[in-house]
Formats: C-alpha cells, sequence, structure tokens
C-alpha cells in the first residue's frame, strides 16, 4: 500500500457520508492508540456483540 501520510500521526476518517448532506460523524483515529486497544476490542465484539447473530446468519 501507498500513503502520503506517516503510519503513527492520527487522521481525520469519515462515516456517514450521504449525497447532499454533511457528514454525518467525522471522526479521527490514532493508529498509534489502535494497536494498542486493538485487541481486547476485537475480542470484546467477537465475544458480546458477534454472539447477537446466529452461527451462519447473513448478518
Amino acid at each position: 500500500n501507498e500513503t502520503n501520510t506517516d503510519d503513527e500521526q492520527p487522521i481525520a476518517v469519515t462515516w456517514g457520508v450521504f449525497a447532499g448532506k454533511e457528514i454525518v460523524q467525522p471522526t479521527v483515529v490514532d493508529p498509534v492508540s489502535f494497536m494498542i486497544w486493538k485487541d481486547e476490542a476485537f475480542s470484546l465484539w467477537t465475544e458480546r456483540w458477534g454472539k447477537l447473530y446466529e452461527p451462519e446468519s447473513r448478518s
């Protein structure tokens, strides 16, 4: 992958972009912080959120 950004500096990304509308939720991502908490976060999502759906569900 190629990028013009420093891979250890925070970067602004956006969620919720809809035609003719403003950005619904601007978000800043800090790669250093993400690497610190990612394992815990993905574990919680898998254990809790992931169990809301039946196995083999399309969700």
